[in-house]
């Protein structure tokens, strides 16, 4: 299901958004790129430019019997971040 929410992102986001998923775990690392065509190198600082990566864990709660989601921005800009944040959470039904 977090694999066809970021599908649909990509969709929406016209391709700039990139993601690959770590073997042998539920996580998958995302990166938005800027308006721009390609990524700037070094990345920068908080704020900076319109570039956000982030990971996107899927957990599971054993005594519980419950799944979640945690979603962790490891860089770029925050302001894009918390636009992109809600319409994750939305698209999976996580409320």
């Amino acid at each position: 299901d977090v694999h066809r929410v970021l599908v649909l992102i990509q969709h929406e986001q016209g391709k700039r958004l990139m993601f690959s998923r770590v073997e042998d775990l539920y996580l998958l690392n995302c990166k938005l790129l800027g308006d721009g065509d390609k990524a700037q190198p070094g990345g920068g600082a908080d704020g900076e430019g319109d570039e956000v990566e982030f990971e996107i864990e899927v957990c599971k709660l054993w005594l519980l019997k419950l799944h979640g989601v945690r979603i962790k921005r490891l860089g770029g800009s925050l302001f894009k971040f918390n636009e992109l944040y809600p319409s994750i959470v939305e698209q999976l039904s996580l409320s």
